[in-house]
């Protein structure tokens, strides 16, 4: 038996600008109808957030203090100390829709493992809805169909916490999503897409997936988001077509590294991600992509100068 029947995780890291707004977006619904806990894990602050958390600690509300270890392993910790049957993340700097608990309470049956919902992105002012399903694919290929057509976040999601049994965690800071998600769909659960909008993406300047102060961060983390997929690569798929998708993934994560490194200037190292797309790059990992990513795997096998002037002209509109 479970204790509640949600589990909210939420890692915190200087996070007192924002984190009073997530909270009580999630701790002002009808709480007396939904069964839930919120973990919210204070990863090594400098500011007022472990202040401010304290005020809210409850029943409900948990707060567990880490030592700067980074978003991944954060979750990870509320990961151990989740009692839900299910699990939902949610960003110190994000917000949840007001009906959040209720339009998923709804939506989730037992024979659901995963809920995907759709999000609102205040940077853009889109609305992202998960992509229909293809049925002639496996869960996980549909999952590794089209990246950027449906953001690999843990936060769009509700997970059936027995799922996370046997996951490995990623030190990456950008695509540890993706990671902890692959290995989630290789398991084939029984999804439930959503259209509705139950979330709040805000792209905070000072949040640590975007802090790019110095040069040999951007190569840390650069690096660390290769390894996402090539270790994936190693550890699932030496042949066919999940090996073809991860070689597609490998390739976007080079291109879009590549990009970072002109964006900001870093020189040194951007010969090795050409390198390893050519190693990695195929017809087949061609063919098994989506329409974008299809985009992006010619235009940089062509010339990654050139596909790095055209991200920049899109990032910059």
């Amino acid at each position: 038996m479970y204790s509640v029947k949600y589990s909210v995780i939420m890692p915190a890291h200087n996070a007192a600008e924002y984190i009073s707004r997530a909270m009580d977006s999630i701790l002002t619904q009808q709480n007396e109808r939904y069964s839930y806990e919120l973990i919210v894990i204070d990863d090594g602050s400098t500011d007022d957030t472990t202040k401010i958390v304290q005020s809210y600690c409850s029943k409900r509300v948990t707060l567990i203090h880490a030592d700067h270890c980074g978003p991944g392993k954060a979750r990870e910790i509320g990961l151990q100390n989740a009692t839900g049957e299910y699990v939902l993340f949610v960003d110190a700097d994000d917000y949840v829709y007001p009906q959040y608990f209720e339009r998923i309470d709804e939506s989730i049956s037992d024979d659901v493992d995963l809920l995907e919902f759709g999000y609102y992105n205040e940077q853009t002012g889109r609305n992202i809805v998960p992509h229909r399903f293809r049925k002639h694919m496996s869960v996980l290929f549909n999952f590794m169909y089209e990246p950027y057509g449906y953001l690999a976040a843990m936060w769009s999601r509700v997970i059936r916490r027995r799922l996370f049994e046997g996951v490995g965690h990623s030190k990456a800071i950008y695509t540890e999503d993706y990671y902890v998600l692959y290995q989630i769909y290789r398991k084939e659960p029984t999804i439930k897409k959503l259209d509705d909008i139950l979330y709040y993406y805000c792209k905070n300047s000072n949040s640590i997936t975007n802090d790019y102060s110095d040069e040999s961060k951007i190569k840390r983390n650069a690096i660390a988001s290769l390894d996402v997929g090539t270790s994936l690569l190693e550890r699932f798929a030496d042949k066919g077509a999940e090996k073809r998708r991860l070689e597609a993934y490998i390739c976007l994560t080079c291109a879009g590294v590549y990009s970072l490194y002109n964006r900001y200037g870093v020189t040194d190292g951007k010969a090795e991600f050409v390198r390893i797309f050519r190693k990695h790059v195929s017809l087949g990992a061609f063919m098994v992509s989506g329409l974008i990513p299809k985009m992006v795997i010619l235009i940089f096998g062509l010339s990654p100068k050139l596909y790095s002037k055209l991200s920049s002209l899109i990032n910059h509109r």
